[in-house]
């Protein structure tokens, strides 16, 4: 490891609070702070590409799914869906006029998307689950 001028560097992993009892870590005073779970709290977050590790299919935030040909609903199973969670739908095919929707919302287990009327093909859709801090709405 080196010191010079403004610089901290290592030649390989720099370690920060990395024994079993490590605290938060906080950057200018609690304007970035990174906790001992590995959330980062922060007030903005600017980047260039956003990736979501789906690969615990049941714990995913994110996704695919299908409405098949006539069908009106399809049921999402996903651990992190509560019933505050903002869903996202994005149709991946014509919707003939319909606006798919969330209709239910089954706390950490599921949630449901629907159409009004059955297609005669299947809808594929992607699907995001966003999350605030704020529950009340």
């Amino acid at each position: 490891m080196s010191i010079t001028g403004d610089s901290l560097s290592s030649l390989g992993t720099l370690y920060l609070q990395n024994g079993p009892l490590a605290g938060n870590i906080d950057f200018f005073n609690n304007l970035i702070t990174i906790d001992n779970k590995g959330n980062i709290i922060a007030q903005k977050v600017t980047t260039k590409q956003l990736e979501i590790d789906n690969t615990d299919i049941l714990s995913a935030s994110l996704g695919s799914g299908k409405i098949p040909a006539g069908k009106t609903t399809v049921v999402i199973f996903t651990t992190v869906v509560d019933t505050k969670s903002k869903v996202f739908l994005t149709p991946k095919a014509s919707t003939s006029g319909q606006t798919p929707y969330v209709k239910a919302i089954s706390g950490e287990v599921s949630f449901t998307v629907s159409l009004d009327k059955p297609l005669t093909y299947d809808l594929p859709f992607d699907w995001w689950i966003v999350d605030s801090t704020n529950k009340t709405n």
